[in-house]
């Protein structure tokens, strides 16, 4: 066990509370881990900032949760762009499919289109880049496994924050973990905010959004989900914080 995981357990004997941030690839949580580093000691929690590999059932049942959401559709857009940007290109179980399907197809968008193709072999190796490109392959399951488990999971969910209004959850967050006034996100063109350097493309056609749209139709589902959750989830917490 290393230091840092009998730091928790220790930490969690004694009666404290832990907040894990559960970090779901380019939905703005890079910035988040950013700001929050060298702040994880609060009055109220012990921060964990968990890497990408942490799922929902890794976390101990008591411990609290926190992480953020972003459209599918965008959140597919940046993990295309970061990996056509050479940015992230560590070895990984499909990096030669990776690589070939990041020469094949220009834009984001071109793959997308690409996945209603006539052509066979256009569509198939269209099919094949959205299951072999890191983090285009992944599915909000992969860290929730379902509605139902959420469900069960609920009462140690502290926050659920949207990309689309990550400053504004941000300001939130900060509230509910006792943070200082002061913290701020990383400026939105700064490295350690993960952003799109060279500007590449990001628009997507009709067509591309329709095919987008079938191949996340359960992110979409689950999105829409913790939207309803996060009403009640959200208030629970700036609630605790105002008594």
């Amino acid at each position: 066990m290393n230091a840092e995981k009998l730091n928790l357990r220790l930490y969690r004997l004694r009666g404290g509370q832990i907040a894990n941030f559960l970090h779901i690839p380019k939905t703005g949580g890079s910035a988040v881990k950013n700001a929050l580093t060298g702040h994880l000691g609060t009055a109220n929690f012990r921060i964990h900032l968990r890497g990408h590999s942490c799922h929902l059932e890794d976390i101990p049942v008591g411990d609290k949760f926190f992480f953020f959401l972003r459209d599918p559709q965008q959140r597919f857009v940046s993990s295309f762009n970061h990996k056509k940007d050479g940015r992230g290109r560590w070895k990984h179980a499909k990096i030669k499919e990776e690589t070939a399907a990041l020469a094949c197809f220009d834009t984001a968008n071109h793959l997308a289109e690409s996945l209603s193709s006539e052509d066979d072999k256009i569509r198939q190796a269209a099919e094949q880049g959205m299951r072999c490109i890191e983090h285009v392959n992944t599915f909000y399951a992969d860290w929730f496994v379902s509605k139902e488990y959420f469900l069960s999971r609920s009462a140690d969910a502290l926050y659920i924050g949207f990309q689309e209004s990550l400053d504004a959850d941000f300001n939130q967050l900060k509230q509910i973990l006792n943070l200082p006034e002061t913290l701020a996100l990383p400026a939105r063109d700064s490295k350690k905010a993960n952003k799109n350097p060279n500007q590449l493309p990001t628009q997507l056609t009709a067509r591309a959004q329709h095919n987008l749209a079938q191949w996340y139709a359960a992110d979409y589902d689950f999105l829409t989900f913790c939207r309803d959750q996060a009403v009640d989830i959200n208030r629970r917490a700036l609630a605790t914080v105002k008594q």
